[in-house]
């Protein structure tokens, strides 16, 4: 798997797959490329993952990752790995991540990647409720 700096077209592209999410609306990803860093991961076959980090306040970040669902599970190691070595790279105090809850895959996701559980957010989507975690790096 390549992984690169993420432009608008790795987005466009991953919605072109079919993954609804991946067209957030274009002050999102403006948001992401102006204040945290932010990849994507393809192989030939199309995008497998976009990944990024949303300053919240000082110090404080959530990451977020989109993925294609087929492309994903056939290279779970790649994508794994290059999500920890990203997390790694960027050791700021707090980054946290946030998954709805039933997305068994994002929970499971969050847990590989070091993030621990912080409890539940009521009607935070769309009236749907969503996990709270975070990774805490202390210097």
């Amino acid at each position: 798997m390549t992984v690169e700096k993420l432009q608008r077209w790795h987005l466009d592209l991953l919605a072109d797959q079919g993954v609804a999410e991946a067209r957030p609306p274009l002050e999102y990803f403006d948001a992401t490329v102006a204040s945290g860093p932010a990849y994507a991961g393809y192989v030939p076959a199309g995008v497998v993952t976009c990944m990024g980090l949303i300053l919240l306040a000082p110090g404080v970040y959530r990451c977020w990752a989109l993925t294609d669902p087929i492309l994903a599970s056939r290279h779970f190691l790649a994508v794994n790995k290059a999500m920890r070595g990203f997390l790694v790279e960027h050791p700021f105090p707090r980054i946290e991540t946030v998954v709805l809850v039933g997305n068994i895959a994002g929970a499971r996701w969050a847990k590989l990647q070091g993030f621990e559980s912080e409890g539940i957010m009521r009607n935070f989507d769309n009236e749907r409720d969503a996990l709270l975690y975070a990774r805490v790096n202390r210097g």
